[in-house]
C-alpha cells in the first residue's frame, strides 16, 4: 500500500535498482520499495555486463469504507436495515446477546435490551478496516420510534407458491403484515437442503431449481415463526 515499504532482493550482487514510475513506487539502493500512489510500477535490477531482472509492483490503498447509514434504535424481536456505500464488506455485531447482524445484507435484529456496536469491515491486500455504528435495543412497545421495524400481529401471514406443480421454476411470496427479512430453505422429502437464501416478505421471488422431479418443501422462517409449503416438481 502507499506509505508502506517492502524489500526486493537479487542473488547477483553489484547491481543497481530503478523504478519505471517514481510517482507510484520508489526503490532504494538496497531494493527497498516504497509505495507512493495507487497503481503499478516496474522495478528493475541491472547488473552491468550481466543483464537485468524486473518485477511488477502493485501499490494499493488501505480500505476506506464509508460511514454506515440507517437507524440507531431497534426493538426486541424486530430488525432494521443498515447500509454502507462501500460494497464488498461484511457486517458483524460486537455483542450477539444484544443484537445480531446478518453478515451479507446489514440486517440487525434486536435480541435483548441494551446497546451494541455494529461493524462493517472491508478487507483487501493491505488489511482490514471497520466502521462502527452504535445501536440501542429497546423493549418492544411505545419506545419504538420512526425508522424501527414494528413486530405487528402476524394474523395474516401466508406462504404462497405458484405455479404448483411446476418444472423447477416457480414464484414464492411470504405475505405478512410487516416488510421483514425471512430465511428460506428448500428441502427434499428427506430433509436435504437443495437451496437456501434470504428474502424480504411481501415481495415476489422467482426461484429456479435444478433438481429431479419429486416433492419438495419450502420453509420460510421469520421473527414471527416458521411457514411451510409443499411443491411438486414434474
Amino acid at each position: 500500500m502507499y506509505g508502506a515499504t517492502t524489500s526486493l532482493a537479487d542473488a547477483t550482487s553489484g547491481g543497481t535498482w530503478s523504478s519505471s514510475s517514481v510517482a507510484i513506487a520508489t526503490v532504494g539502493s538496497t531494493g527497498t520499495v516504497g509505495g507512493v500512489a495507487v497503481g503499478t510500477a516496474t522495478i528493475t535490477y541491472n547488473v552491468t555486463g550481466t543483464g537485468t531482472a524486473t518485477a511488477v509492483v502493485t501499490v494499493s490503498a488501505t480500505p476506506a469504507p464509508a460511514a454506515i447509514a440507517g437507524a440507531n434504535i431497534v426493538c426486541v424481536s424486530t430488525h432494521i436495515i443498515l447500509t454502507d456505500a462501500t460494497t464488498g464488506g461484511l457486517w458483524s455485531s460486537t455483542t450477539a446477546s444484544i443484537a445480531t447482524a446478518s453478515s451479507a445484507i446489514g440486517a440487525v435484529y434486536g435480541a435483548a435490551v441494551g446497546v451494541d456496536t455494529i461493524k462493517y469491515t472491508i478487507t483487501n491486500s493491505c488489511g482490514s478496516v471497520a466502521v462502527r455504528h452504535e445501536v440501542t435495543v429497546r423493549p418492544f412497545g411505545g419506545t419504538c420510534v420512526s425508522g424501527v421495524s414494528g413486530i405487528g400481529t402476524p394474523e395474516h401471514t401466508e406462504l404462497k407458491v405458484f405455479p404448483n406443480p411446476n418444472r423447477g421454476t416457480f414464484t414464492m411470496n411470504l405475505l405478512s403484515e410487516n416488510d421483514e427479512l425471512a430465511n428460506v430453505a428448500i428441502t427434499s422429502m428427506w430433509g436435504v437442503a437443495v437451496k437456501e437464501y434470504s428474502i424480504t416478505t411481501n415481495t415476489e421471488q422467482e426461484i429456479n431449481l435444478n433438481v429431479p422431479a419429486g416433492i419438495y418443501f419450502v420453509i420460510a422462517t421469520s421473527v414471527h415463526g416458521k411457514y411451510q409449503a409443499k411443491i411438486v416438481v414434474q
